[in-house]
């Protein structure tokens, strides 16, 4: 099966050599539809001043963030040094704007989420909270791998495995 990644049509602004995404939230959560919708895929960074910063000093954040499909504005500063530069990010979309807002929108639409990452527990948590806020939301799975600073072969496979197994739409 062949895979086509959509190319956003969204502007990017340049702060501190991160490119970072000027879309609103309604216009993400529709391109989100269509690149579903299609079969392709994408990945969005959430982009707070200090991830900034520390790409700055991290060529490999760096380029995570700038190979990104979506690097979101996440904080007030990203968006007054925008609007200094002379090219203002339409909208800062936050993680916490982010979250009840792709909830409801998969709810809409039956697109299916995966949780993955934080401490032990969270992710149930959280499971939990959206199955509750929004009855009949289709989590596919939870999975929060042990700490480590660097994953084991296996563990990444195990990772890989139970997120192709559920297939889910969207991996948080």
């Amino acid at each position: 099966k062949k895979l086509i990644y959509l190319l956003s049509m969204h502007n990017k602004v340049n702060i501190l050599g991160i490119q970072v995404s000027s879309i609103t939230l309604t216009s993400l959560l529709n391109e989100f539809a269509t690149i579903i919708k299609s079969n392709s895929k994408a990945n969005v960074c959430i982009t707070p001043v200090n991830s900034i910063l520390a790409a700055k000093k991290n060529s490999i954040v760096k380029n995570i963030y700038n190979n990104a499909s979506y690097t979101l504005c996440d904080g007030v500063p990203v968006l007054w040094a925008s609007k200094f530069l002379g090219t203002p990010i339409a909208e800062r979309i936050t993680g916490l704007d982010l979250l009840p807002s792709l909830l409801q929108f998969c709810l809409v639409n039956n697109f299916s989420l995966f949780f993955l990452g934080a401490s032990s527990g969270v992710g149930l948590s959280l499971k939990a909270k959206a199955e509750a806020v929004y009855p009949g939301i289709n989590i596919k799975g939870v999975y929060c791998p042990p700490f480590a600073e660097k994953f084991e072969k296996s563990e990444n496979e195990k990772i890989n495995s139970l997120i192709n197994e559920a297939k889910p739409d969207f991996i948080l």
